[in-house]
């Protein structure tokens, strides 16, 4: 998985004017990928977990882009079946 964000993300701020901040975003990302999740599901906590710290209230753009490798094959589509929230063709 790799991922990026905007600076709405990482600027995010919370209870004392504090930021969500960059070594928060990786450490997120690094705890629920090592946890097993779903990107589909490591993407909702995230966002879940900015806007908690930002009062449900973005005031900057937030923008995050998660990017997962399935395998080689292009016509092989078991694993994004697989992957929660999305149905069979």
């Amino acid at each position: 998985m790799t991922g990026s964000c905007t600076d709405g993300i990482t600027e995010a701020r919370g209870l004392g004017d504090a930021e969500f901040g960059l070594k928060r975003f990786t450490d997120f990302l690094i705890r629920h990928h090592a946890d097993g999740l779903p990107v589909p599901e490591t993407l909702r906590r995230l966002i879940h977990a900015v806007l908690e710290c930002h009062h449900g209230q973005l005031e900057d753009d937030a923008t995050v882009l998660f990017c997962e490798w399935l395998g080689p094959d292009p016509n092989s589509i078991g694993a994004a079946q697989a992957l929660p929230g999305l149905t069979p063709p």
